[in-house]
């Protein structure tokens, strides 16, 4: 779609057959034209759609090869029927989603920058106080390190088109210490840590008073507590699991944001435990959670994830937690339960 929708649960469209792929993308189709004539197959993950030309020969089977099962990173890479979500990325200064994303092999994809004071067409004010510009963009990733917080904490265009852009299905994904985007426009979605605990999810807590986390851990070993999160980590082609079935997590800037209750309907993907200010070290943290919005007319149909750590390590190999993302970034897009 041009612009961002509620996507239908139901698996639907004309087809002679569909499947569900395992942890490792391998699958089994049956019930396919097998006249020896060619036929279109599609093989989707959210928004990423690849479609091929296969042939099956009568009574015989067909074995796809790793080139042709690849997602593509841009529209009508291999095929004019391929397909990618439109992504807008605002920059920031001590996180870089985009360099991941590149990475990744994800190539379409627009760069706001949120670095600088800017306010022309390439600006994130210009994105957050353009409801029509963000529903242009299926997903936007928002960096720590922006200069633009102040849009958002109070209320104004910005905090009440994020909110809107969500709710019609865009997916946002914020790290660390841009997490006020989500705090002041989502206060219902996460309890931060801070002095101002215990007031009502549905009133934002002070800017950056979740900001109390410790920079001293080199690492934490995080447990995974998505199943398939975690089958898919431990794959040979992955290896990002450590020995003890745990993910090493790095890149903790001083004073990162610190997660503590989420909304009971949010799902963590990863937790561990941590140091900060006012943290306790025999209770483990969120550091990755999602949440399918609900509005409170009880109505939403987009997603949110954060993430309390950085998400980009200088390294040419992608880091665990960047592996975790590479995950997340196709999964958000699938369909929510709320509607």
């Amino acid at each position: 779609p041009s612009q961002v929708r509620c996507q239908s649960c139901a698996v639907a469209g004309l087809f002679a057959a569909q499947t569900y792929s395992n942890a490792d993308g391998s699958f089994t189709l049956r019930g396919v034209p097998n006249d020896g004539k060619p036929f279109k197959l599609a093989i989707q993950k959210g928004y990423f759609r690849r479609v091929i030309d296969v042939t099956v020969s009568p009574c015989g089977k067909l074995e796809l090869t790793k080139e042709q099962s690849r997602l593509p990173g841009k529209s009508a890479q291999y095929g004019p029927s391929d397909t990618v979500p439109k992504i807008a990325v605002v920059s920031g200064s001590f996180d870089r989603l985009e360099k991941v994303l590149d990475k990744l092999g994800v190539e379409e994809k627009a760069i706001f920058n949120g670095r600088d004071l800017a306010t022309g067409p390439e600006s994130m004010q210009n994105l957050l106080q353009n409801g029509a510009l963000l529903k242009q963009h299926h997903m936007v990733f928002i960096n720590c390190g922006n200069r633009f917080e102040a849009l958002v904490t109070q209320p104004g265009p910005a905090r009440n088109n994020l909110r809107a852009y969500v709710k019609a299905g865009g997916r946002l994904f914020v790290t660390d210490q841009a997490y006020d985007f989500v705090e002041q426009t989502f206060p219902e979605f996460m309890d931060f840590e801070g002095p101002h605990d215990g007031a009502p999810l549905t009133t934002p807590e002070k800017e950056d008073a979740a900001e109390v986390g410790s920079g001293s851990m080199s690492l934490v070993e995080a447990n995974v507590l998505d199943s398939a999160l975690k089958k898919w980590l431990a794959l040979p082609a992955i290896g990002a699991l450590l020995p003890n079935g745990l993910v090493p997590i790095e890149g903790f800037k001083e004073t990162w944001a610190i997660q503590k209750t989420p909304n009971p309907a949010a799902k963590v993907w990863v937790e561990g435990h941590v140091k900060g200010i006012g943290v306790t070290p025999d209770k483990a943290r969120p550091l990755t959670t999602s949440w399918d919005f609900v509005d409170a007319d009880k109505t939403g149909c987009g997603r949110i994830v954060f993430s309390s750590y950085h998400t980009h390590g200088t390294q040419s190999t992608l880091l665990p937690q960047e592996r975790v993302l590479e995950f997340l970034v196709l999964e958000i897009g699938g369909c929510p339960r709320v509607q």
